[in-house]
């Protein structure tokens, strides 16, 4: 798994500000759903589906230590079901 650390770029509103981007690959569908894998719908593979992915945080150093920026509008939940574009 991975944590990604972006530093935001420099400005005054941007000091010591950073967007943690973490990523959620794995999950256990047997412990996911209340019954299991015993049955199977499109309900279950949504929510397995939405499971998977990755967050983004925006954290700013204060001190010594960390916070979470809230709110922010980097913030998200990138899912399997998060419309893209594609260029290139």
């Amino acid at each position: 798994d991975a944590v990604e650390y972006f530093p935001l770029p420099a400005g005054s509103r941007n000091a010591g500000r950073a967007l943690l981007a973490i990523n959620h690959e794995y999950t256990d569908d047997g412990m996911l759903h209340a019954d299991g894998m015993k049955t199977w719908n499109a309900e279950k593979v949504r929510k397995s589906q939405a499971a998977h992915g990755v967050s983004v945080i925006e954290v700013a150093r204060e001190g010594a230590g960390w916070h979470v920026v809230r709110p922010s509008r980097h913030a998200r939940r990138i899912t399997a079901a998060t419309p893209v574009a594609a260029s290139g």
